[in-house]
Order: structure tokens, then sequence, then C-alpha cells
């Protein structure tokens, strides 16, 4: 599966409509279920033997959507992180291509501007499960009862703010970019936001108030950002489109 722009709808939060399920929809079958337990238990024993941080509660799952009079519509559900896992797992390795049990998790993310054209990212601690070495500052919508534009929005100010201190009052700016699909039927909600502070500023904030999902924050230039972008690999290049229609 190839990662790509699923929406380029930019509208308002209010144009977002939101249902959601506040259950878990997804349904598989007896053997996918055994397969998700054998790939949870690997990723127990390596999280054990690394010393690294394993999370397993409910996030959001992204049933449906649909843009129609000038709305954006989604219907969400909830989705354990074990089966998110590893649906995602499966897909890699191809052992599960039916649409019915793809994972379909959702994670809100923010293109960070900081007042002084520094774009914000942050630097794997190496302390989670995460592969990566870096990241846009965002994560999972963990909101179980999430029900409208402005619910996301908040979703991406608590994921920001967790990761680097900047706060609701640092933002300049902000506006919805579109909606990217990954490689694993991951969908990712990206903001663009635009700071009133600095570069100094922002690393003083995260400096004060980090949490131990980043070890550090990187600052790209403008002119690094695309080659950065194309570094991260996945969807990250795809940003860059969304940029220029924002």
């Amino acid at each position: 599966m190839k990662p790509q722009i699923v929406s380029r709808f930019q509208g308002r939060l209010e144009d977002i409509i939101v249902q959601n399920a506040q259950t878990q929809t997804l349904v598989v079958s007896p053997e996918t279920h055994v397969m998700l337990d054998r790939i949870w238990e690997e990723l127990q024993k390596k999280a054990e033997e690394e010393g690294r941080n394993l999370w397993d509660g409910q996030s959001l799952r992204l049933d449906h959507f649909e843009e129609k009079d000038g709305k954006l519509y989604l219907d969400l559900s909830h989705i354990w992180f074990k089966d998110r896992y590893g649906l995602e797992v499966a897909m890699r390795i191809d052992e599960c291509p039916t649409p019915p049990e793809r994972s379909q998790g959702i994670a809100v993310g923010a293109v960070v501007k900081t007042s002084d054209d520094w774009y914000v990212f942050g630097l794997q601690s190496q302390k989670t499960m995460s592969s990566s070495k870096h990241a846009f500052l965002g994560g999972l919508a963990e909101d179980l009862e999430l029900n409208s534009g402005q619910g996301l929005y908040q979703e991406m100010l608590r994921e920001v703010r967790e990761e680097s201190g900047i706060l609701e009052e640092d933002i300049e700016s902000s506006s919805l970019m579109g909606i990217l699909q990954n490689q694993v039927s991951g969908y990712i909600v990206p903001f663009e936001v635009t700071l009133k502070i600095t570069r100094e500023e922002v690393y003083q904030r995260f400096q004060h108030d980090s949490d131990t999902e980043h070890a550090d924050l990187v600052f790209v230039s403008p002119e690094d950002l695309p080659d950065f972008l194309e570094e991260m690999g996945s969807w990250k290049p795809l940003i860059l489109d969304l940029m220029e229609n924002n």
C-alpha cells in the first residue's frame, strides 16, 4: 500500500462533522485474533528485553470519511493498541490484506513553524517502541469521546503540548491541511501551525516540560525541509504537497 493524500479538505473546524460510535466496531476473524496475540506477545517480549515503554490503551479508528457540500464527515470508533499495532505489522508482511481487517487508526500531527521560521520536530528518545529517529509533533488520537472538529484540534494541541511544552497561547495561527494515509492503512490528520514564539523560546518550553517520548527537539530551516521530510520517509514527503495548497 502506497502512502497517499486521501483528502485535501482545509475547511473550518465547525465544518468537520464527527460521528463517534464510542466502542470498537472492528471485527476480525478467529485466525486473525490468533495472529494478533502472537504479534503482541513478541512485542511485549522485545519491550521487556530492551527496557522500553509499551502502551496498551484505546485510541480512535477512522471507519469512514466523506466530503460533501463543503463539509468533512468522519465516522470514528475505538481500537485497542494491540489490535492496531498487530494489524499494521500484518500489512507489512502481507498476512492481512483485506480492507475490513485493516487498522485504520487515526493520528493527529502538527507542522509547527516558529516566529523566526524554523520547523519543529522531535528526536525520538528510544524509550518507546517507535523505530523512527525523527517525528512530527503529534500522536494517536486518544480522546475516546471526540465528537467534533474542535475536539480534533484539541487533540493536536494536547499532543504538541505534551511533546514540546508549546501552549495554545503560543500559537499565532493554525489550519487543517487534509488527511493522509500511510502504507499500513493508518490515517494522519495534520495541522499547519505558526507560532508567536521563537526557536529559542520553544526550546525553553521543551526543557521545562519535556516528556519521555522525545529526547530533544530538532529545528529545520525551510530550505532543508524537503530533504528532511524525504529522509523521514513514508507519508512525510506528502506534507510538502499539502503545504503548497494550504
